[in-house]
Order: structure tokens, then C-alpha cells, then sequence
């Protein structure tokens, strides 16, 4: 679907108006989508990868392309192969620390692929054995993910002489090489980023080998629920680190965010089927859209939209259960909204472009979405209520 089949609406009220939706709406704000890459590609030191996996809406990647997104951060044969069929002149980047050698033929043969991450010695001999030694291969360092929401060093990247033993090797045997980390997902942290470019300089240091870049990652927060350090703010510690490499300080950087792109540029319109006291039955949850809100445990700023009538009770927080009849799909959290708030009104959940669509699921039959495109840019719909 392009994005030119999507139903556009001039605000949320209009689509309520128009639709009176009792399923779950995507609202996207393209020209939000579009702002957002724009500023960050223009203002981040180096090379922006999107990752797919954050958000793989085909307009969404558009949006983002359209923006100046050229290059994709892939972890499958499906997001090589969605990403090479809009663009075909992208560069896609495989970066899942482990791959099939059926889809590692699939990405170099099909698709021009040439850039697989790798974090294992097992993995390095699967590239070798199935590619040869005409790629880049980008070693995985795992550092401190203190601060961030998620903590990916659990999972994926080397140790420090791992690191370092696989770049020597990656020079020996004549591939090109780099090295890449990740903070983790939404750090709060930018000296994160200071301390792991250090840590890239010790492996460096050991490896002693000619490095083609340095991907700093991901883990660019959003502001959902609370004060967030500012863009910049990471951008500069990410300056700082890289302006201490020493000799490696002219050595490209990369990242590769996925949250800090698509959130702002989609919202889940939810309706309520039901208020029991302090309690609201809406049709999205858990095993829905909102995974993400049950997982990080926050409350995303919020719009309520009345049926037939202008929403005037007093902010109080209500207890919020999912569709589903599984007794889990009730939020961790609280949503504030108007006291006299009820079965057939709506709720405009904001920031919710990351990690939601993604993730949703089609359990106990509740999978229905519609994807809409709104007008202008968040906040700008003034008829709530």
C-alpha cells in the first residue's frame, strides 16, 4: 500500500467525525515523519541508519526516505527485501549478530549486501565459509547499558579481547572491518556514548588493524512520559567521544536509531467498550499495539474525545485493560484522563510510532487496525473533547 491509498483526515476530530472507528486507528503525521529524519540526518555527526525493526510500515520508510534516510539498519531477509523493493539504490546493513547461511546467500547474492555484524567467532566462520572474504565485517562490542530502558548487552556484542581477537582476524584474512555498540534502547544517559567510544578506542588499541567506521548505535530516547535530556545534548557527547580516539578520530561515524525517528510521527486512536469504576475496557493492549507501554511502564501524553459531547470532567487516573480475555493484558500504568469519560468515547495514545505496529499481534482475534494519515503536525488538532 502507498501511502497515497491511505485515507487523510485534516485532524483526529475529523476522522472521529467521519468514521466513528471501533477498532484501533494508526493516526501518522507524515510531515512529522519527514521533520524529524531531516533534522537528524543534517545535524547527526556522521552516517544515519533507520532500523527497520523499530517501525516497518512501507510509508513509514517513505516518510523517512523522503526525509533523507538513504541508509537501513536490516536484521532479516524480509526488511533487506521490503527495504531493496522501495529503494532500490538503499544500502542496507545487516546487523543481527546471528544469521542463517540461507539468508546470508539471500542478502549478498539478491540484494548487494556487503556489511554483516557479527559478535561470536562461530558467526565470523559462517561469513567466511558461505561469503568469502569480500565483505565488511562489523564486530559488536558490548558495553555498559546503564541508564537505558533496555539492556541489550545481555543478548548480543563481545567482550573486549573478543572484540579485538575478531578484528585481528578480520584483517588477516583480508575483509574489510569495523566495530559498532549499542548503549541500549532509550538511554538517558549521553555520556553513555563518551564512555563506550572509549571503550571502542582500548579495542582499537589491541587489535591494531585498519577500521573502516564506527556505528555508535542506537538508544536516542523520546520524551513520553517525562523530561529527556535533549537531542543535542547526545550529539555533542558523541562529538566529545569521538574528538578523544586519538589517530581514530577521523574514522566515520554511524548510528542506527529507530525510536527517536518514528515515534512523534504516530499515534493509536482507541476507543473505550466499557468504564467500571475507575477502570476503562478499550480495544488495544498488551498483546496489541501497547506492548511497548506495558514493557517500559510509562504513561504517553494523552487526548480524550468525547462521543456526541465535550469531555469537561477532572484529570484522574484509570486503571486501563486490553481486549483480550487474558487476565494480562491490563497496562502497568495508570491513563489520567476526564473524569466523566465513557464506553464509546475515544483516546488519542501520542509518541506510539515506535515499537507498536511492529509488535502487534492478531490474539484472541483482535488484530483489526486501520493506518490513516493526519494533516499537519501532532498537537495541531485543537477540537479534543
Amino acid at each position: 500500500m502507498s501511502a497515497r491509498d491511505l485515507n487523510s483526515y485534516t485532524s483526529v476530530s475529523d476522522l472521529i467525525d467521519r468514521t466513528s472507528p471501533d477498532e484501533p486507528v494508526f493516526c501518522y503525521w507524515p510531515e512529522a515523519v519527514r521533520a524529524r529524519a531531516s533534522d537528524f540526518v543534517s545535524n547527526f555527526p556522521g552516517r544515519t541508519l533507520y532500523a527497520v525493526k523499530c517501525n516497518p510500515d512501507p510509508n513509514m520508510l517513505r516518510w523517512l526516505h523522503e526525509g533523507g534516510v538513504r541508509h537501513f539498519d536490516t536484521a532479516s531477509r524480509a526488511e533487506i527485501a521490503l527495504v531493496r523493493d522501495l529503494f532500490p539504490d538503499a544500502h542496507c546493513y545487516f546487523n543481527h549478530p546471528v544469521k542463517s547461511r540461507e539468508a546470508l546467500r539471500f542478502a549478498y547474492d539478491l540484494h548487494g549486501v556487503r556489511d554483516f555484524v557479527v559478535d561470536h567467532g562461530g558467526e565470523f566462520d559462517k561469513i567466511l565459509e558461505v561469503l568469502g572474504s569480500e565483505v565488511l565485517i562489523e564486530v559488536r562490542l558490548a558495553v555498559s547499558n546503564r541508564g537505558a530502558t533496555y539492556d541489550f548487552s545481555t543478548k548480543f556484542g563481545a567482550g573486549h579481547d573478543v572484540a579485538a581477537g575478531l578484528l585481528k582476524r578480520t584483517g588477516q584474512v583480508g575483509a574489510n572491518a569495523a566495530l559498532s555498540f549499542h548503549v541500549g534502547s532509550h538511554s538517558l544517559r549521553p555520556e553513555a556514548f563518551v564512555d563506550a567510544i572509549a571503550e571502542a578506542k582500548a579495542v582499537f588499541e589491541a587489535a591494531n588493524v585498519t577500521v573502516r567506521y564506527l556505528n555508535v548505535g542506537g538508544g536516542f530516547p523520546v520524551d513520553y512520559d517525562g523530561q529527556v535530556p535533549e537531542i543535542g545534548q547526545y550529539f555533542d557527547a558523541i562529538r566529545r567521544g569521538h574528538a578523544q580516539l586519538g589517530k581514530w578520530s577521523d574514522l566515520p561515524l554511524y548510528c542506527e536509531p529507530g525510536r527517536y525517528l518514528a515515534a512523534h510521527g504516530m499515534a493509536i486512536l482507541v476507543q473505550v467498550h466499557l468504564r467500571r469504576e475507575n477502570a476503562l475496557f478499550i480495544n488495544d493492549g498488551v498483546f496489541g499495539s501497547l506492548s511497548e507501554v506495558n514493557v517500559m511502564k510509562f504513561e504517553p501524553p494523552l487526548i480524550a474525545y468525547g462521543r456526541a459531547r465535550v469531555l469537561r470532567g477532572e484529570p484522574v487516573p484509570f486503571k486501563i485493560f486490553g481486549p483480550t480475555c487474558d487476565p494480562q493484558d491490563e497496562l502497568p500504568v495508570t491513563f489520567t484522563l476526564p473524569d466523566d469519560i465513557d464506553e464509546g468515547d475515544w483516546i488519542l495514545i501520542e509518541r506510539m510510532g515506535a515499537y507498536s505496529n511492529a509488535l502487534t499481534s492478531d490474539f484472541n482475534g483482535f488484530g483489526g487496525r486501520t493506518s490513516v494519515v493526519i494533516e499537519g503536525v501532532p498537537g495541531m488538532d485543537l477540537e479534543a473533547g
